[in-house]
Order: C-alpha cells, then sequence, then structure tokens
C-alpha cells in the first residue's frame, strides 16, 4: 500500500462545510444569490457553526413562490460583498459540501469573483451525486431523502434548514459508502470520489494527470 493511502483522510474525520443557496435564477453568470448559508460539521458530524444570511442582490429576487424571499425582505439585508470574507473563512480548511454542489459552488465562484475574491482550494462532494450512486432508481430530492432517513426539514427552501438538512444526510450517505469500504477523499478534483483506500493512489495520479493535461 503507498504511503499516499495510508495518509489519506477519511472524509468523516474532516471538517465539513455544507453550503445552500437560494437564487434569482438558474445561470449564475447571470443571476444572484439572495441568501447563503454554511453551516460547518465538525468530525463525525456534529453541527459547530451556522452563518446565514439574506443578500442584497440588487434586482428582483425571482421565484418567491419557491423560496419564499421577497424584494422587501431584501432592502436592509447585506450585499454579498459584505459577507463574502465571512464566507470564505468558514470554508477554508474544510470540505465543500451541496446537494448539487455544482450549482451551489458556481454561484459561489460567480460571486466571490465579482468581489475579486476566490473561493479557496478545497476539497468538494456533492450529496446529489452520492444519492444517485448508492440510492438508484428513487427520487433524489432532499425533501424526498430526508423523509426517507427521517432528517427533519422543516423549512425547505430557507437555505439553513436545507444546509443542515444535507450535512445530516452526507452521514447517512457516507455511512451506505463505508458498507462498501469506502470513505477515504481523493485529492483535489472538481468533484471528489469517496474511494477505497486501496485505491487512491491511482485516483489522485490520474486526477494530477488530468490537472496538468
Amino acid at each position: 500500500m503507498s504511503p499516499t493511502a495510508i495518509t489519506a483522510p477519511r472524509l468523516r474525520d474532516l471538517h465539513v462545510s455544507v453550503v445552500d443557496v437560494e437564487t434569482t435564477g438558474f445561470n449564475a453568470t447571470n443571476d444572484r444569490i439572495i441568501e447563503i448559508a454554511v453551516v460547518r460539521f465538525a468530525p463525525g458530524g456534529t453541527v459547530d457553526d451556522v452563518f446565514s444570511t439574506l443578500v442584497n442582490s440588487q434586482c428582483d429576487p425571482g421565484a418567491t413562490h419557491i423560496h419564499g424571499i421577497t424584494a422587501d425582505d431584501l432592502v436592509d439585508a447585506p450585499m454579498f460583498g459584505d459577507v463574502a470574507d465571512a464566507i470564505v473563512e468558514r470554508l477554508q480548511g474544510t470540505v465543500l459540501v451541496a446537494h448539487n454542489a455544482s450549482f451551489d459552488r458556481g454561484f459561489i465562484d460567480a460571486e466571490l469573483a465579482r468581489t475579486g475574491r476566490r473561493v479557496p482550494d478545497i476539497k468538494q462532494v456533492c450529496t446529489l451525486a452520492a444519492a444517485r450512486k448508492y440510492l438508484p432508481n428513487q427520487s433524489h430530492k432532499l425533501g424526498f431523502l430526508c423523509e426517507q432517513f427521517n432528517i427533519d426539514l422543516n423549512n425547505a427552501h430557507a437555505a439553513d434548514a436545507d444546509a443542515i438538512a444535507t450535512g445530516h444526510l452526507l452521514y447517512e450517505l457516507l455511512s451506505l459508502a463505508e458498507q462498501k469500504g469506502l470513505g477515504t477523499i481523493a485529492n483535489h478534483a472538481s468533484f471528489d470520489q469517496l474511494v477505497p483506500t486501496a485505491n487512491l493512489a491511482q485516483a489522485v495520479t490520474k486526477q494530477r494527470h488530468a490537472l496538468t493535461t
């Protein structure tokens, strides 16, 4: 077994930051974040910090019938630049987790870029992708999965409620992965996959090759 494999961390033993955003639409280039939550989980799966705020995007909030946020709600909210440092600080040194990570990460990247900042170089895990892998042939919507695992989601589409529920879902899905001998996290990729320790060195080599070609 290679030294890389021996020292590879288990995801369960790492700090994770679960993120959720509510937005004005689906295109990170043109649409904006109007609510964001970053919920940090300590190793083992206990919540140790919750950051959540509305964001004044200075534009129409979009689908109020879905996220429940109106233009009046945003009048006194901070702009994204006012909270960007707090967000980056909470992501630093953690694994970013989201249900549909490409969506949430894409919006956060775009908003940080507008302020001249960037998301720290961190790993990320998508619970939606994990659910599709370990629970095929069923709905993978967050609400359905929470019902399946008896996870409280009392205020769906509120960013903090969705993020906390997603964090608990992560550990339920991780338990399924661990039953298959998986659970360590590969080094540096857009979407890290949980892999067997014995295969980790090969996975890292392939990823580094992809990054340099």
